[in-house]
């Protein structure tokens, strides 16, 4: 059996993600509902803004965000976590 996740990665304070970021979840939830072992995930900081969206939530959390993106040396890193 096949799960497929789809995560979202959104981090910090600019409007645009915050806003695009719920059009992802939206869009995915629409295209995807219904299929079996299919899950949306939100990786944030700000894990109030995806309450009652229809997506599970990951907290990054200041340590988490720390250790994820190497001691603060590349953010990319947490995407790259965030994947595995």
């Amino acid at each position: 059996m096949i799960t497929v996740e789809h995560v979202i990665f959104y981090d910090g304070n600019e409007p645009s993600y915050h806003h695009g970021a719920k059009y992802q979840i939206l869009s995915d939830y629409e295209r995807l509902h219904g299929q079996p072992n299919t899950r949306i995930w939100v990786v944030t900081d700000k894990p109030r803004l995806f309450e009652t969206y229809p997506c599970r939530i990951l907290e990054l959390d200041s340590q988490r965000k720390h250790a994820w993106s190497l001691q603060g040396l590349q953010l990319f890193g947490i995407k790259l976590k965030g994947f595995s």
